[in-house]
């Protein structure tokens, strides 16, 4: 087993890392990077925006106005996912991503012990 890891570890990782000082930005903080400003794979921004649809439909009493809630979550949903549309600071974008999944993992969680 360990003969297989070493002939493997030579074999296939050893050409993928050529020249390990390229690798040198894992010793700069995180602050100092340069970021990319590329924009964003699309699937997962529409991968959460579709979790997001999905947890609205749990909503299907109204407001106070008659308003159903599943409507609101959604019209504040997309309007939010249609401002992260222009941002091409790739930051932002996972920070809007994460900011999401947690509140989509509370929400199904409360929903789930109620």
């Amino acid at each position: 087993m360990l003969f297989l890891h070493l002939v493997l570890n030579k074999i296939i990782m050893k050409p993928i890392i050529k020249n390990k000082s390229t690798l040198s930005f894992f010793k700069q903080p995180i602050e100092l990077l340069n970021r990319s400003f590329k924009p964003m794979p699309n699937t997962e921004v529409l991968r959460c925006y579709r979790d997001v649809m999905k947890m609205t439909k749990r909503f299907n009493w109204a407001n106070e106005d008659g308003e159903p809630w599943e409507s609101i979550l959604r019209k504040t949903a997309r309007a939010e996912f249609e401002a992260l549309r222009s941002e091409t600071d790739t930051v932002k974008i996972a920070q809007f991503l994460i900011t999401w999944r947690e509140a989509i993992a509370k929400i199904h969680e409360k929903v789930n012990t109620a």
